[in-house]
């Protein structure tokens, strides 16, 4: 770490956190709960600080259109950093859209976001919940898995690869797939698969 001299008069004695979220939309509830953990922060701050901060919620409704409006609005509002986006698929938007600000989402588990420029996270990578998830069913002596999963999402596909490779450490372990969109094939799939344990990465 560098430290730096900052002079008093360097420091806003107010400052706004952009927060770029799904508080609307089929995301909410997750989003919602985001920012309450986020307000509980500033109010805690906020107790023992001389600066005032506050956040400003812009929010994507779950939506990639709105995603980009909001977004495009934080880099106009002239901010060097926001809060979000909620999703590893919103993070890829973000990145083709290109720009300067630091964006930290709280939530977003994509491995590839780890080689976007200005993206960062505080949860681990995708990858890491698989190899932990195979570690956890291989010490409970668990052979007979299924992965359930969405066939549609780039979160889900992404979590069924990364189980497989980290499965591939406990030869041992049978893991079957099964893409949920197939409706009553996939229960029926299920039924005769009659697996000790599902992994089911599902939005």
């Amino acid at each position: 770490f560098v430290m730096l001299p900052i002079h008093n008069e360097d420091i806003p004695s107010e400052i706004e956190v952009p927060v770029l979220m799904d508080v609307s939309g089929p995301n909410a509830e997750f989003g919602i709960e985001y920012v309450r953990g986020m307000q509980l922060v500033v109010d805690s701050l906020n107790s023992d600080s001389n600066i005032r901060f506050s956040i400003r919620i812009y929010d994507t409704e779950s939506d990639p259109e709105k995603l980009v409006e909001q977004y495009n609005a934080i880099v106009a509002s002239g901010s060097p950093f926001l809060i979000g986006p909620f999703s590893g698929e919103d993070a890829t938007v973000i990145n083709s859209i290109g720009g300067d600000i630091i964006c930290v989402s709280p939530s977003a588990t994509l491995d590839m976001l780890s080689q976007f420029k200005n993206q960062y996270r505080v949860v681990c990578a995708d990858k890491f919940i698989s190899i932990g998830a195979t570690m956890i069913l291989n010490n409970s002596r668990i052979t007979n898995v299924a992965v359930v999963y969405d066939g549609t999402s780039m979160y889900s596909i992404g979590h069924q690869q990364n189980f497989l490779k980290a499965a591939e450490a406990y030869p041992g372990m049978h893991v079957s797939c099964i893409d949920f969109n197939d409706g009553i094939k996939a229960l029926e799939s299920l039924v005769e698969l009659n697996p000790e344990a599902i992994f089911a990465p599902l939005q």
